[in-house]
């Protein structure tokens, strides 16, 4: 009774001025060891979730859309972390500093939470408030706190810790019915919001169950009866967030064998303990398996903690065994996992009890050390155990987040811990490529290509990388192997269509038309793979089409710009799109009808639509003698166009006609050859040209 009653007092006496000097210096040591991050910029994801995320730029009145499933990502359904994001970027824009100012400001709210949940669960001050300070300076947390991408985590994990402490307070408050009700209700309400930041706090009814049956066991009916609603509210959550999510999240091949599950879970359950090990992707992928000595090793640390379990009568150790296994079990693995790397964030929830447990045996070594007779020397040799793993974590937090501060420093530190892993090395590639060093980003492209030779956008980036060290037929060989991986794979990406673009310009300088139309190819069929955007798949099959028609592919060339035309074929008028049918159709005489009809009617016409004209009426002219003969003339007649006009430019005028007439006489209809001839002889006094 008195131990309820002492409980009862902490939690309606929370803010006296001792619990807010603690408070505060646990503040100080935290921003000590991570204050840092306000100065960082955007890393990894931060690029395409922030910086490139066409939905933060919608109105402000389509705020709420990020509520309907799949509508933001089809990778994760976190609509109220996007819809704080939304609200960031309106009010600053792309500035990093907001944003890591805005995680560390919830990471230091989540902090207070966390210290009155350890000091109503522990009933020391003491011990709480040194579980808080190793909670708060944690080496692991250095992830969640520098990279804005995390925000969600903090954000979730905070609203969790809300609902947490108003279950403490039904559990330890005299409460009346009116605040019964209040709490109950708040409690609800912000585990919904740390559902809808982060699908983490799934395992928060469970957790409740845990806590209740560790600590208050007499309490156990009562948490279940909360516990419940939670559970089915959790399913709906979790049904929710699936119906936005590709299939292709849920796939075979993130299934791990049985014995590496156990061992993910033993890594992180070591890591939980240990955390001086911080890279930001593990050794962990669909095609990796552990060692056989590594299987025993870990399964070996799995049995001694669940013997201990049984063994041992300490409920902060039960309650660190039970608490981690619940918390990290969303990504153990051991379930079907929609990801295939091990990461530090998910072990953000797990190291409020570890840093419990910690504290506690921190604690009792100072005791211990504290009544040996030649120790009792004062605070700081009682203590001294204490001391050294504080200003070891501090220092690890201090190194791990600096990591974090750019690109190029996060991945240079990962590969200095990992060189054989491919996220690691893809990342590095792209970070020595953002600093122009191309030299270094080739070396790691083909480094990852060793490892994971399937990948198709590692060949898109290499290709990239080539164009910049003017190696421009290797770069269309990676793109044709792309083209392969990713006919294999159906992988849908958003396609870097620079890399074409520049293989198309260079080639067009060189006056390359066939190399110009393959890179063009490649590019249209990738797109047409990859990309759902009918808007990017319109332009692309034009511009291949326009280049075909300059290597006088003439089906390539109809084909192509008629499939994005009719992709967005609301857009034109109807005689245009009646004219694209007749042509593909091989009725040309119609088509040339057709398009004379739209070149009287519009006023700016597009420049290919001469050029559909050029090509139906060359058809049309060789339509006994073949196909191929009409495309020879007509590639003929554009290297030759060119050729004229140096020539002109040159001022070697009588070869010049006498070239332009040569096209013409096999190609009639290449109008602006004729236009080239007819101003030629305007110049000169002369009648047009009668060809």
């Amino acid at each position: 009774m008195e131990k309820e009653q002492g409980a009862n007092r902490r939690v309606t006496d929370f803010f006296n001025r001792k619990n807010l000097f603690l408070i505060l210096a646990v503040f100080l040591f935290t921003l000590i060891a991570y204050g840092q991050v306000v100065n960082y910029g955007f890393v990894w994801d931060d690029i395409a979730l922030l910086l490139n995320n066409p939905y933060l730029k919608m109105p402000f009145s389509r705020i709420f859309d990020a509520f309907i499933p799949g509508f933001v990502t089809d990778y994760i359904y976190t609509p109220v972390a996007f819809m704080i994001n939304f609200v960031l970027f309106k009010i600053f824009g792309a500035s990093p500093v907001a944003y890591h100012v805005f995680n560390l400001v919830f990471y230091l709210l989540t902090i207070v939470l966390i210290y009155r949940f350890f000091l109503i669960t522990m009933k020391k001050q003491e011990l709480a408030f040194l579980s808080t300070l190793l909670f708060a300076v944690h080496p692991l947390h250095s992830e969640i706190i520098s990279w804005v991408a995390c925000d969600g985590y903090i954000i979730s994990i905070f609203f969790m810790m809300v609902s947490f402490n108003l279950f403490l307070n039904l559990i330890f408050k005299d409460c009346n019915l009116s605040e019964k009700i209040f709490n109950l209700s708040f409690l609800v309400v912000f585990y919904i919001a740390s559902f809808l930041s982060q699908p983490i706090s799934v395992v928060f009814p469970a957790l409740l169950l845990v806590y209740a049956f560790i600590f208050f066991r007499h309490k156990l009916l009562f948490s279940l009866k909360i516990s419940v609603p939670l559970f089915a509210l959790s399913a709906l959550c979790v049904y929710l967030s699936t119906l936005g999510v590709a299939s292709a999240r849920y796939n075979p091949q993130h299934l791990l064998p049985f014995k590496d599950k156990l061992v993910v879970i033993s890594q992180y359950l070591v890591k939980s303990i240990f955390p001086f090990e911080s890279v930001p992707v593990y050794p962990m992928s669909y095609n990796h398996s552990f060692s056989v000595l590594q299987v025993v090793f870990y399964i070996l640390i799995l049995l001694v903690s669940v013997v201990s379990f049984i063994k041992i009568n300490n409920k902060f150790y039960r309650f660190f065994i039970l608490w981690f296994a619940v918390s990290i079990s969303p990504y153990s693995h051991l379930f079907n996992h929609f990801s295939t790397i091990m990461s530090d964030r998910y072990l953000y929830l797990p190291s409020v009890a570890s840093s419990m447990l910690l504290a506690c045996i921190l604690h009792d070594i100072s005791d211990r050390l504290g009544k040996l007779d030649y120790l009792k020397t004062g605070f700081f040799a009682s203590h001294a155990v204490t001391l050294v793993v504080l200003t070891l974590y501090i220092s690890a937090s201090f190194v791990y987040s600096s990591a974090w501060k750019d690109s190029f420093s996060l991945w240079n530190y990962a590969y200095s811990k990992n060189k054989t892993n491919h996220i690691i090395l893809f990342n590095l590639a792209l970070a020595y490529q953002e600093r122009n060093k191309y030299e270094e980003a080739l070396f790691y492209y083909d480094e990852f290509l060793k490892i994971d030779p399937c990948d198709p956008s590692a060949y898109i980036g290499r290709a990239q990388v080539m164009q910049k060290l003017g190696r421009y037929d290797e770069s269309l060989e990676s793109c044709e192997k792309s083209l392969e991986l990713f006919a294999a794979t159906a992988v849908t990406m958003e396609l870097p269509c620079g890399v074409f673009q520049d293989l198309i310009g260079y080639y067009f300088s060189k006056k390359d038309y066939e190399k110009a139309w393959e890179s063009s190819i490649v590019m249209a069929k990738i797109i047409k793979i990859t990309s759902e955007n009918d808007n990017l798949k319109a332009s692309v099959f034009c511009m291949t089409g326009t280049i075909s028609y300059f290597y006088g592919k003439i089906d390539d060339f109809i084909n192509y710009y008629s499939d994005g035309v009719f992709l967005l074929e609301k857009k034109y008028p109807s005689i245009l799109l009646s004219a694209l049918r007749c042509h593909r159709d091989g009725r040309y005489e119609e088509a040339i009808k057709y398009y004379k009809q739209f070149l009287k009617i519009s006023s700016a016409p597009a420049a290919d639509i001469p050029r559909l004209l050029h090509v139906a009426n060359l058809a049309l002219h060789y339509s006994t003698a073949g196909k191929e003969k009409a495309e020879f003339f007509l590639r003929q007649g554009i290297v030759q166009k060119d050729q004229a006009s140096y020539l002109l430019e040159n001022h070697k005028y009588e070869q010049a006609e006498l070239l332009m007439k040569e096209i013409l006489s096999n190609d009639p209809y290449f109008l602006q050859v004729r236009q080239m001839l007819d101003d030629f002889y305007a110049e000169r006094g002369k009648p047009a040209s009668q060809i």
